[in-house]
């Protein structure tokens, strides 16, 4: 089956789910934290469909989006479970000899 083409798409739109991944990444209010991973996370969906649909290769770009989902679902789940979000803050303090 051949690819579909599509239309020339502006430089702007084609990186705009980079630019929606960093609000994701940089946001430090709790509360808007999960609007920004799903905002990411369809410009992510659209983004690879784009790319499905384009020939040459995109493998750098392939690359970069799974990184970010890997990285936008992770952070969710540290969003959906705050206590374990600090690696060390469950430990018991340990006395050496």
């Amino acid at each position: 089956m051949a690819k579909k083409s599509s239309p020339p798409r502006a430089e702007s739109e084609s990186t705009n789910w980079r630019e929606l991944y960093r609000v994701a990444i940089l946001e430090l209010n709790p509360s808007k934290l999960p609007q920004h991973i799903a905002e990411a996370e369809r410009a992510l969906i659209e983004r690879g469909r784009e790319l499905v649909q384009e020939a040459g290769d995109n493998s750098e770009e392939e690359r970069a989006l799974e990184d970010a989902t890997y990285f936008l679902r992770a952070l969710r789940r540290i969003e959906v479970q705050p206590e374990l979000s600090h690696p060390l803050g469950s430990l018991n303090p340990v006395k050496v000899a």
